[in-house]
């Protein structure tokens, strides 16, 4: 097994040691991860510690040098902790504690007087390393002459690297990351990622979405969740593509870059991005709005996904671009594990037919069940919590509702906990609802939870943000309207007008503290 996770670690980083003569970014990277390595297996923590699990918190802000972090991380034999950017200490307290990091990696940019991580969006990476008693070891900004200096030694860097790589096989078999779930149902949890499950992800997206070598993606997702670091990073990296990183993302900033770099043939984002987007085009000149459309029809792949997005976004979408946004399905502890076909029919609503590798159930209360090479190994310290995830054969429980379709196509009825509510006896999907209610003229967005109710059991709550001319609707309105669009118990029986609902870094909604805008 250690053998194996060696040669899949190889394999994440080959596309780049194969290019290390034409492409002198990748190798600048592979200097920087050597670079990293060596900070790490000098660090009096790291090499004194006991033997077992190494891991190693990354606060770094997207761009080559998180790639070199991760990468030295996995050359040093530790598992990556990538921390979220602009997360509060305490949030992050929880993280470097439950994980047991012996490291912090950081920046010199986010670096303050005495050394630590004070500034910046990651300072409160900083005071949670200070309370934890985790060093924070500063990484070297790669100098202006980085690329050619590292161009001029591509032999004796492969060899380093796959020195490295042999020599650390042992260790690697402790896992590769940690990813925090988003916690929209609880308490993040520390989900543990193996080499191989990275592999059995990386190379299913590649074969499912057509990777190639002359890829470029545009990068404008967080780092600290599965969407932005694996799907939009390690698998692109995994075949030789390019990566073009946004510091942030902005509407305005991603057209920019859509227009004036057409050679970017990749884009993935969460609905709200795709939302902005289009809002963003419809406030442009004509002359602008006519480069971006242009630009978003050069597009070879437009990907949707952490949240359902809603089917007008996605019809004014390919109206502009001319395809569908494909939307595909997964969570932290399984990768991606359904997908609308790249070349074949792509649903409105729907998340397709399984990922090849991935084997899927629905279990007689209509939940998804997952099993598969990608699947996690568990929760950090959780043992009892991953036994309960996992049925006698194997399988993930995704806490899911699913409906199957013509075809093999899944469609998600949303979260068993907080999507699914029982209304009068019957159960009710808030995704169909919220579905729905996005396409009244003048609904920016909408969440639906369900309220407590004496008489209903649970009823319909409406959380909306209004954009339309005029004043904002009344209930009385509102269900006037969906009368005519769904079943009687579907109806909103109260509603809240906001300014924005409330959402994570990857555009998700806690619905459980939805529920104080109604009291």
């Amino acid at each position: 097994m250690a053998e194996a996770l060696g040669r899949a670690a190889g394999r994440l980083l080959r596309p780049a040691i194969g290019a290390l003569g034409p492409r002198a970014e990748q190798v600048a990277m592979l200097e920087g991860a050597l670079q990293a390595a060596r900070t790490l297996q000098e660090h009096g923590a790291f090499r004194q510690a006991a033997p077992g699990p190494q891991r190693v918190a990354l606060a770094l802000p997207p761009g080559p040098a998180f790639v070199s972090a991760l990468w030295g991380c996995w050359l040093a034999g530790a598992a990556a902790v990538p921390l979220g950017r602009g997360y509060p200490a305490p949030d992050l307290v929880h993280v470097l504690r439950s994980s047991e990091v012996c490291a912090v990696l950081a920046s010199p940019s986010a670096a303050g007087e005495e050394g630590g991580v004070e500034a910046g969006d990651f300072a409160g990476a900083g005071r949670a390393a200070a309370t934890e008693g985790v060093e924070v070891l500063l990484l070297d900004d790669a100098p202006s002459d980085a690329f050619g200096r590292a161009d001029g030694r591509t032999a004796e860097l492969g060899r380093e690297v796959l020195a490295l790589l042999e020599s650390g096989k042992a260790a690697r078999e402790q896992g590769a990351l940690v990813v925090y779930t988003s916690g929209t149902t609880g308490r993040p949890k520390g989900a543990l990622w193996g080499h191989s499950n990275l592999e059995a992800q990386t190379r299913a997206m590649a074969e499912a979405w057509s990777w190639g070598p002359g890829d470029e993606i545009l990068h404008a997702l967080p780092l600290h969740h599965v969407h932005g670091l694996v799907n939009a990073l390690l698998t692109p990296l995994s075949v030789g593509a390019s990566v073009c990183f946004l510091d942030r993302f902005s509407a305005l900033g991603v057209w920019r870059a859509l227009i004036e770099q057409p050679e970017i043939s990749v884009f993935m984002g969460v609905p709200t991005m795709y939302a902005k987007l289009l809002a963003a085009w419809e406030a442009m000149p004509h002359a602008e709005q006519a480069a971006a459309s242009a630009a978003a029809q050069r597009l070879r792949l437009a990907v949707c996904g952490s949240a359902a997005c809603p089917v007008p976004v996605l019809e004014r979408w390919r109206a502009l671009a001319g395809q569908l946004p494909l939307e595909r399905y997964g969570m932290t502890e399984i990768g991606m594990a359904l997908s609308n076909p790249y070349a074949g029919e792509r649903r409105p609503g729907s998340v397709g037919p399984p990922l090849p590798g991935v084997e899927v159930r629905v279990s007689e209360s209509d939940e998804l069940l997952v099993r598969g090479p990608s699947v996690f190994r568990g929760y950090l310290g959780e043992p009892e919590k991953t036994r309960e995830s996992f049925t006698a054969d194997g399988y993930f429980k995704t806490g899911d509702t699913v409906a199957v379709g013509e075809g093999g196509y899944f469609t998600i009825k949303g979260r068993t906990s907080a999507d699914i509510l029982k209304v009068a006896g019957y159960k009710v999907s808030a995704l169909e609802i919220e579905s729905k209610l996005s396409g009244l003229p003048g609904v920016s967005e909408c969440a639906v939870v369900g309220l407590s109710d004496e008489t209903l059991g649970q009823k319909v709550g409406v959380l909306m943000v209004w954009g339309g001319a005029g004043e904002q609707p009344t209930l009385e309105a509102l269900q006037e309207w969906a009368a005519a669009a769904m079943p009687r118990h579907h109806l909103p029986r109260a509603l809240r007008c906001v300014d924005a609902i409330p959402r994570n870094a990857m555009g998700k909604v806690n619905k459980l503290e939805l529920a104080r805008f109604f009291k």
